[in-house]
């Protein structure tokens, strides 16, 4: 949906369109819409609120079962869960951390226990007490849970290779797009449709298979690691992709001299280097300005191409011609080209590389196993941890990805187009460069491809670093079947009734010989 915004101009509610001088969305200077997309996202989301307000703030179901589930561990003497780590609500936010009474009531209906979660000190009781003592309690064992998981060195490792991973994912998946439009050049608004059209469906398809292959084969937290080095194995041999680009055609007088001028013949006599140069003898009575970029292609009869900064460098003397969309009459032109005598042609050349479709066909697995890598090391992480730490360390190991990964990303993949850069805009009152204009493909692939590289090998290296030295850490137990679960629970169930039963009898036996 948001690439189709991107052929119209962003000031199209403002400007009519034969107002605008530009033909279409290859021109350089085109700017699309793309603030429509996050208003239409922005309604959609407001729409969606009011049903999500509608919820209450427990669900009655969930609550039932984790309070069964509390009182079952409690009776076994394994408990690993507080109420405020199942979403109970109970009267102090710190009941978990003074210890909260748990108070035993049997369910007339379905006999089964649940648990009530009282009051441990007089001074909380009724919200009693100074709100600096509420708020003591609250924060004292963050500083010791955050200690106790980043000493951890199975969650560290784990976390480092998912920022790593993290980095090359969010830099490539936010500069694909402008990556297709540079070494294919493939217009904005296709660019984006293919990249969205192949990146979401992957990544959900990758995503649901990958936590589909733990649940269904029960894999245990070792089994669980090793399938997440393969799946960054897989992603890794596809990384070659970037070596499937395009050339783009070189610009006179920028990266190449210009055909028809005569100090051509001296560069190729002396083999001299070429000296960039946009004024040569057959533009100098045009007085051009290198402040004004707006490239132009001259395509020859015999099938090649060659690109122009603007008009007016090109040499040509007559105006534009709008039914034709072309220039005519350029002295910098070569005689034997296409649809008239030295024409030109508005825009960059068109992409004779036939490279697009088999970058997408290996650019799609790659978005499949690189997507797929996510929820089984969170499943891991999940069981390197204490169970009542397990919120908390999500929330550490997501600020880290996003400290060294994410937010580090577009920054780094956008030093990789600026390095590439070859011509940038220049400001015709402050002489100041701009944004760029030109790119030099082959630079450009391989940057991306040694940092994709790089980032895979060593987030595979801490991975396998993981399981090579600290796979003590991981609790290697497999996931339990809903079979043995369900028996467990019925089993658990059924003792807490009999001892509720026995209690209540001796009670009242006890009130009985005090009468």
């Amino acid at each position: 949906m948001q690439s189709s915004f991107l052929r119209y101009h962003t000031d199209f509610l403002q400007v009519a369109f034969e107002k605008i001088r530009l033909d279409d969305e290859m021109d350089p200077k085109w700017v699309g819409a793309w603030w429509v997309g996050f208003l239409i996202a922005c309604a959609l989301a407001l729409v969606a609120v009011f049903p999500v307000l509608s919820l209450p703030k427990v669900l009655p179901e969930s609550l039932q079962w984790h309070r069964t589930r509390l009182h079952e561990e409690s009776m076994l003497g394994t408990k690993r869960r507080t109420p405020e780590c199942c979403g109970m609500p109970s009267a102090s936010k710190t009941a978990a951390v003074c210890g909260p009474l748990l108070t035993n009531n049997p369910d007339e209906k379905n006999n089964v226990p649940t648990v009530t979660i009282g009051e441990s000190m007089p001074a909380l009781q009724n919200n009693r007490g100074p709100l600096w003592y509420h708020i003591w309690l609250d924060v004292r064992h963050i500083p010791i849970s955050i200690y106790r998981i980043l000493c951890s060195s199975s969650y560290m490792l784990i976390t480092l290779a998912m920022a790593v991973d993290g980095l090359i994912i969010t830099g490539a998946s936010t500069f694909m797009s402008k990556y297709l439009e540079r070494q294919f050049s493939v217009a904005p608004s296709k660019a984006n449709m293919l990249i969205g059209g192949i990146m979401v469906p992957m990544a959900g398809i990758g995503t649901v298979f990958s936590g589909f292959i733990v649940q269904r084969f029960r894999l245990s937290c070792v089994k669980t690691l090793k399938f997440c080095i393969s799946l960054l194995f897989f992603s890794l041999l596809l990384s070659p992709m970037y070596l499937v680009y395009c050339d783009h055609d070189q610009l006179a007088g920028i990266e190449t001299p210009y055909p028809v001028d005569e100090s051509v013949e001296v560069f190729m006599i002396n083999n001299t280097e070429f000296e960039p140069m946009l004024k040569s003898t057959c533009n100098k009575r045009c007085d051009c300005v290198e402040t004004e970029y707006h490239p132009v292609c001259a395509e020859l009869s015999d099938g090649n191409q060659i690109a122009f900064f603007s008009p007016c460098f090109a040499g040509c003397e007559e105006k534009y011609d709008s039914k034709s969309k072309r220039y005519s009459n350029c002295s910098c032109v070569p005689e034997n080209t296409k649809h008239g005598y030295r024409t030109v042609k508005r825009g960059y050349c068109e992409s004779k590389c036939k490279g697009l479709f088999g970058f997408l066909i290996m650019f799609a697995p790659f978005c499949f196993f690189a997507f797929a890598l996510g929820v089984p090391l969170i499943s891991v992480i999940l069981r390197t941890v204490d169970y009542a730490e397990r919120s908390f360390a999500l929330g550490i190991q997501w600020i880290l990805v996003r400290i060294i990964g994410t937010i580090p990303a577009p920054v780094l993949f956008g030093w990789m187009f600026d390095v590439s850069c070859v011509r940038r805009h220049m400001d015709p009152c402050s002489k100041q460069q701009g944004s760029c204009t030109l790119y030099q493909n082959k630079r450009l692939a391989e940057l991306f491809l040694a940092f994709g590289v790089m980032g895979q090998l060593i987030a595979m290296i801490l991975l396998i670093s993981t399981l090579l030295f600290f796979s003590a850490q991981l609790r290697d137990d497999p996931l339990p079947t809903a079979a043995v679960a369900i028996q467990d629970v019925s089993k658990v169930s059924e003792d807490n009734i009999e001892g509720i039963d026995e209690e209540n009898a001796y009670r009242s036996a006890s009130e009985k010989l005090e009468v």
